[in-house]
């Protein structure tokens, strides 16, 4: 259970997206309801925070009492269990029921020619959950592997593949991906979803082996495209129906509106920021750290992935 308090003069934050790891257990309040209090309600709920659990401040009102009743409220919501390993939701009257994804552990990332940004995608949803407090690793299945560039991690060897941790943990085939067999990575993850991670994110080269796609059993697909229609945008299209799509480095040359007419209009926009990701990538961490364009289109694409 989080509660978020907007920034004022006797404490708070002032952007929510660090501190919001359930957004069904998250409550923020976001002070009065004036321009300020409706644009954190506004953030919050892009996040993923539903409207009822943002309360705003009314003169003369006991706020305290507000917040520990809704608190009280949330933590005696009963559970309503269909399948212990795929679902959990709240029975809290009067709402129905809500059912939502229990565990979304195994998160790919893919994109379809080199450049779009899939390494700095994969970097920064990683620090976002372990931001959270959760455990992360990644697998760097990339022609050639960057994401020590992109965490700082030193690799070496070890059981016979390269393993370094900065942030989180990284992991990349000794040999070149192409050569990675599905067996092979198959039993990384398995070992992996079982035993030791609560988030494994595998960032894919363009053109994964045949196979390795479907040997990882993804919990979640993110497909990551840019402003090149011909090289990034239509090859994507092949996973269209079971993938949540990046429009990354958004620049207003090529319109949302236009990536839209591809992607559908559940698109997450990261604008482009040459500063922050050189920053980033100067100092060898996720971009998530050095950039406020990334930061947000992270939070609302992590809270995409719990829908």
């Amino acid at each position: 259970m989080t509660v978020i308090v907007r920034k004022c003069n006797q404490g708070g934050v002032d952007d929510p997206i660090l501190h919001i790891s359930d957004v069904f257990r998250t409550l923020v309040v976001a002070g009065p309801r004036n321009n300020q209090g409706m644009a954190y309600h506004n953030r919050v709920t892009s996040l993923g925070v539903a409207s009822d659990n943002v309360i705003f401040l009314e003169k003369g009102t006991n706020w305290a009492q507000m917040v520990a009743d809704r608190v009280i409220a949330m933590i005696a919501a009963k559970p309503v269990v269909q399948n212990e390993d795929d679902y959990w939701g709240f029975d809290s009257d009067p709402q129905p029921p809500v059912i939502k994804p229990k565990k979304i552990k195994v998160i790919s990332i893919l994109g379809y020619r080199g450049g779009t940004g899939r390494s700095t995608i994969a970097a920064s949803l990683a620090l976002h959950y372990v931001t959270a407090g959760e455990r992360v690793t990644l697998i760097d299945l990339g022609s050639p592997p960057s994401l020590h560039r992109h965490t700082g991690a030193v690799m070496e060897m070890q059981d016979g593949v390269l393993f370094g941790s900065a942030c989180c943990d990284v992991y990349s085939p000794a040999s070149p991906a192409w050569a990675f067999s599905p067996e092979q990575l198959g039993a990384m993850i398995e070992d992996f979803r079982k035993n030791r991670y609560r988030r494994i994110i595998v960032d894919f080269s363009a053109q994964p082996a045949p196979g390795l796609l479907e040997t990882v059993q993804s919990d979640r697909i993110i497909t990551v495209v840019d402003s090149d229609i011909e090289q990034s945008v239509e090859p994507a299209m092949e996973q269209k129906n079971n993938s949540i799509f990046v429009y990354n480095k958004a620049i207003p040359e090529t319109d949302v509106d236009l990536i839209q007419e591809y992607t559908g209009d559940s698109l997450i926009v990261i604008p482009r920021d040459v500063v922050g990701i050189q920053a980033a990538l100067t100092a060898k961490e996720p971009a998530y750290n050095k950039s406020e364009a990334v930061a947000t289109g992270i939070g609302a694409l992590a809270a995409e992935i719990e829908k």
